[in-house]
């Protein structure tokens, strides 16, 4: 049986399931940016700094308060739809000829900046997902149907001779539904977290789960686990450098698929070419809001 993936494409068809009672914001502004509108992360009043919510959205700290600024109308989609859909994270699939969100206007890559409360405290994943798809749907009429498609996609398996990862030496837990913790001298690393050097990149308490959706990310690709390896591990890629900002292109002279081979053989692993099974979201229907 072919394992069953997320994707989105925008498209014209029919009407989105009704959904049941989802808790929605209070009150919300939604302002279009100016043309070349620069995503940053906003911190709430008092919260002492700047917290970045990383592929699902940028966030204040505040379970009161819901705020990103000059965020891509796409991400913001994928985000409620497919990254945190039920108010908790979900891997999200892509592949060559197959983006996360697909057609529609080209409209959709405009960038807008929204501020929001909910009627009661939620989580932040509650609020970029399930409550941001009540906002989509109220203020952009945002209307959405799925359907299933084959995608090309790739496996993580063990190569000749086994796997070579370190356990973790320990790592700091998020606390559910908060924030990822920060990095504090002489405290473990967060778990899951990530940090650069010139020689790559090293993921901390990481799970190969985890380790699927970086090495997504690199190839555009989706990469199913099919070591079957649980626990947190160190994991040190040779050769991965930091994603590029928000809205900017890879490096075209990058050998994505070169250097995730060789990242892959250093800790005994290999990817195998597959297909499979993407139930995938499609947008019937968007306008574009008026700022407020």
């Amino acid at each position: 049986m072919k394992p069953a993936i997320t994707l989105i494409v925008i498209a014209a068809g029919a009407t989105a399931q009704p959904s049941a009672r989802r808790p929605k914001f209070e009150v919300a502004s939604v302002k279009r940016c100016a043309d070349g509108g620069v995503e940053i992360a906003m911190a709430a009043p008092g919260s002492g700094g700047r917290i970045g919510g990383g592929g699902d959205g940028v966030f204040t700290g505040d379970p009161g308060w819901y705020r990103v600024q000059c965020r891509p109308l796409l991400l913001l989609i994928e985000t409620a739809y497919l990254r945190v859909p039920n108010g908790e994270a979900q891997p999200v699939s892509s592949g060559i000829g197959n983006p996360p969100v697909q057609g529609g206007p080209g409209w959709l890559s405009e960038r807008y900046s929204i501020d929001a409360r909910p009627e009661t405290p939620q989580t932040r994943s509650m609020m970029a997902g399930p409550m941001m798809q009540d906002l989509l749907e109220d203020r952009f009429k945002l209307k959405v149907h799925r359907e299933t498609k084959d995608v090309a996609a790739f496996a993580l398996a063990a190569a000749k001779g086994g796997v070579k990862l370190r356990t973790t030496k320990g790592c700091t837990a998020a606390t559910p539904g908060g924030p990822p913790p920060p990095f504090v001298n002489g405290q473990p690393p967060p778990c899951g977290s990530e940090s650069f050097t010139d020689e790559g990149m090293d993921l901390w308490g990481c799970t190969v789960a985890e380790l699927c959706r970086h090495l997504r990310g690199k190839l555009h690709q989706d990469v199913l686990d099919k070591t079957g390896i649980a626990g947190a591990f160190d994991i040190h890629l040779a050769g991965f450098g930091p994603p590029p900002p928000p809205g900017a292109a890879q490096d075209p002279g990058l050998d994505a698929m070169g250097v995730v081979t060789n990242a892959l053989q250093m800790l005994g692993m290999r990817l195998e070419a597959t297909k499979s099974a993407a139930t995938v979201l499609v947008v019937d229907h968007v306008e574009r809001p008026a700022d407020n």
